[in-house]
């Protein structure tokens, strides 16, 4: 009686086994591999590991997407118009919602047919939402079950960074073109003083010489007068070249280094009742030309500022050479906030911090005064 029952058991226990993995195999033949996170994850990954360019990324993520789970329609996108709230979730997000239209974004790409309505999946780095996925349930399905969700869920963690690492890309990419322009917009300015300052002014010496060898033999005075104004033009030409030249790389950069340079400025400008200060430890390593460049002129655009706006009494700037260049400028005088035309100078000064990778920030202080604290990018020991 007992082995008949437990014979019995086994059997049934064998059968429910054997239905649920019929009904398994069946489930994931019909509505795709919705339980294997893992393994959409691996052919993502296989995928990308191609070497696609940047915007095949967002395609080949929904088309793996769509295509494991068998959903009728599936869209990837790093932006959204609706509110980027750290609290959505893939389980508290509503059964479904409409689905934009996304002719007109940059950066998206979906698979499938249009669907009028999916459920709306954040991807999340860091804290922070960086795109979405929007998938549509699949036929016969009016929403995405728990386990489905879970599923989701999975996916969208390992997505999220894949969304930032490409946000970093594109990141590198628009850097790289805005410093290319900005090369090229230099090359542009350096070719049109050359050709609209020291080109005329050659070509008038010249014509000068021209004139003063036809003088010389029966008219010596003019000859001499014709010589004394081509000295003059030379002159003139040659500061021109050196300015040229100085807004390549201020040669004081090359004679003192960057903290010489600046106690030298700093002497400069301590006048009419201002004093300026200049505190530095001395770099471990030599800085790179550029880095050396934008430091010194930041300082020397936030001291203009200080001088011709603030009318602060004092003025200290702090630099510090470690791993990385941190600079600071802090004055006591009127807040730069209320001098609108010191715009442009803020402006440029940090397109110049941004083409290096760097930060600025530039503050009121309470006390009075303004703090220009800029920290240039990690230096190569």
């Amino acid at each position: 009686m007992v082995m008949s029952m437990i014979t019995g058991g086994s059997v049934v226990l064998s059968v429910q086994l054997l239905r649920a993995q019929l009904m398994r195999a069946a489930d994931r033949l019909v509505f795709g591999r919705r339980g294997n996170a893992h393994g959409i994850l691996t052919r993502i990954d296989q995928l990308l590991t191609l070497g696609l360019p940047t915007d095949a990324i967002l395609p080949t993520i929904a088309e793996a997407i769509g295509t494991a789970l068998k959903l009728p329609y599936t869209a990837v996108t790093l932006f959204d118009a609706g509110p980027r709230t750290l609290h959505e979730t893939v389980e508290g997000a509503p059964p479904l919602g409409p689905v934009p239209d996304f002719t007109d974004w940059d950066f998206s790409a979906t698979y499938g047919m249009p669907s009028p309505a999916a459920l709306r999946v954040p991807l999340v780095y860091a804290a922070e939402i960086v795109g979405y996925m929007y998938l549509s349930p699949r036929p016969g399905r009016m929403r995405f079950s728990a386990a489905d969700r879970r599923v989701l869920a999975d996916l969208a963690a390992h997505i999220g960074i894949i969304i930032h690492v490409m946000c970093l890309a594109i990141d590198l990419q628009r850097s790289r073109e805005r410093l290319a322009t900005a090369r090229e917009k230099e090359r542009r300015c350096l070719g049109r003083n050359l050709h609209d300052g020291l080109g005329p002014q050659l070509a008038s010496f010249t014509l000068t010489l021209t004139a003063a060898r036809e003088h010389l033999a029966r008219d010596p005075a003019t000859t001499d007068a014709l010589l004394r104004v081509l000295t003059e033009h030379v002159q003139g030409a040659v500061s021109e070249m050196h300015r040229l030249v100085y807004d390549l790389r201020p040669h004081v950069l090359d004679e003192l280094g960057l903290v010489g340079a600046l106690v030298e400025q700093a002497a400069r400008c301590s006048q009419g009742g201002l004093q300026v200060r200049v505190e530095a430890t001395p770099p471990r390593i030599a800085l790179p030309a550029n880095v050396e460049k934008t430091a010194y002129c930041i300082c020397l655009e936030a001291l203009t500022n200080v001088v011709r706006h603030a009318h602060a009494k004092s003025c200290l700037i702090r630099i510090d050479c470690d791993y990385q260049l941190a600079v600071e400028i802090i004055d006591d005088g009127i807040s730069i906030a209320m001098h609108p035309t010191a715009e442009q100078g803020l402006r440029s000064m940090r397109e110049r911090i941004e083409e290096l990778g760097g930060y600025c920030t530039i503050e009121p202080i309470p006390s009075g005064g303004t703090r220009v604290a800029a920290l240039l990018p990690r230096l190569e020991q």
